[in-house]
């Protein structure tokens, strides 16, 4: 039996300093507003895909949100893939595959974290190092901006992409970020 995927609702959270939200409370908030927008009953999910935490380390991500949610026990299918930023879009991915080939009828994929005020500057910049291969990255300061500094400078060798160009995406995200009022920067 085929079955065709679509993203049927969409939740987002507060952003930014939020002292007053635990990072299972922004999961929370976020499933509620997806299943809200997409006019369905918590009845219907039968997957989550989290996207995990740096400020909450669960072992098992998914498994505590589906507790958390109280959702646990109708779960076919939990996920927590470990892929950094690209963790939401693999998770959609998943989602989509999950639900075409019959194994699940709504899957929640679900990222949010709230690094701002979870945990501190240093913190942070640790968090992302452990990310990196611990004998030829990390000891060297390898952060996440010097490394998509790197892929930058060889697409640019690469594909002859100009400053200008890479620029524009700056720009194009921050005239977005004007736009919306949750965002961070609006300027």
């Amino acid at each position: 039996m085929f079955n065709k995927a679509i993203i049927a609702g969409i939740g987002e959270t507060p952003i930014g300093k939020l002292p007053d939200h635990s990072v299972l409370g922004l999961y929370a908030l976020a499933a509620k507003a997806a299943i809200e927008d997409a006019g369905i009953d918590w009845s219907h999910v039968d997957g989550l895909i989290t996207c995990g935490s740096l400020v909450d380390h669960y072992p098992r991500h998914a498994l505590v949100v589906a507790e958390y949610l109280g959702i646990c026990e109708q779960m076919k299918y939990v996920e927590t893939p470990q892929l950094s930023g690209v963790s939401p879009f693999a998770g959609l991915v998943n989602a989509f595959r999950l639900v075409e080939e019959g194994t699940c009828q709504a899957v929640l994929v679900i990222a949010t974290d709230k690094p701002r005020t979870g945990q501190s500057r240093n913190d942070s910049v640790n968090a992302f190092a452990r990310m990196r291969h611990p004998e030829y990255e990390q000891p060297y300061g390898l952060t996440n901006v010097t490394a998509y500094a790197l892929l930058a400078q060889y697409h640019m060798e690469r594909y002859g992409t100009t400053p200008e160009q890479l620029a524009s995406v700056a720009v194009t995200f921050r005239e977005h970020a004007m736009k919306h009022p949750k965002a961070v920067y609006r300027d």
